[in-house]
């Protein structure tokens, strides 16, 4: 983050705190007086999800003698499958029907996936990986004729080579049963 000092004179920063310990700012003077560089790093380790922080820090500006910097950190998860269920718009299929499911590798790393399958007959699965190997898109195409109130409870699931998810299972619904 850059600071400017817009106004007369020279200003300067000090007292620079996080109210987390998750978040450390370091700060480096860019131009005497007047430019500044605010540095916020991430101290491990993160859970996943949001986090967020006040860095707050003098100014000698009696104006302003106090600044606040409001910092984000999003933490996504090793792997992640989505979408976390899949929507059949209709029970009895007159046509063909294409559903995806995405694998994001946000990591790194040389993923796999394995074992990919559904507990109802016909569905044919195919999957189509990104050069880099960070995507995988997981294509279903339940068959015309397919019907869904005569199946039961149905799900979609696979296994992966990365330990913070080694299976996974996304449930499969149609209009009405939800």
């Amino acid at each position: 983050v850059t600071i400017r000092n817009q106004v007369e004179g020279s200003v300067e920063l000090t007292d620079l705190r996080s109210d987390k310990p998750e978040f450390r700012p370091a700060l480096k003077e860019i131009v005497p007086g007047r430019e500044f560089e605010l540095t916020i790093t991430t101290v491990p380790p993160l859970t996943n999800g949001t986090h967020t922080a006040r860095i707050t820090m003098k100014s000698s500006n009696p104006k302003m003698p106090d600044l606040v910097v409001q910092a984000v950190a999003t933490v996504l998860p090793a792997v992640q499958v989505a979408p976390t269920e899949i929507m059949l718009t209709t029970t009895k299929l007159t046509a063909a029907e294409k559903k995806y499911v995405v694998v994001l590798n946000h990591r790194g790393g040389d993923l796999k996936l394995s074992e990919l399958k559904t507990n109802v007959d016909g569905v044919e699965i195919s999957t189509n990986a990104s050069p880099d190997g960070k995507q995988f898109t997981v294509t279903l195409t339940f068959p015309a004729g397919f019907n869904a109130e005569t199946t039961g409870k149905m799900h979609f699931s696979g296994k992966t080579n990365h330990p913070e998810l080694p299976a996974f299972e996304v449930p499969i619904i149609y209009k009405g049963n939800h």
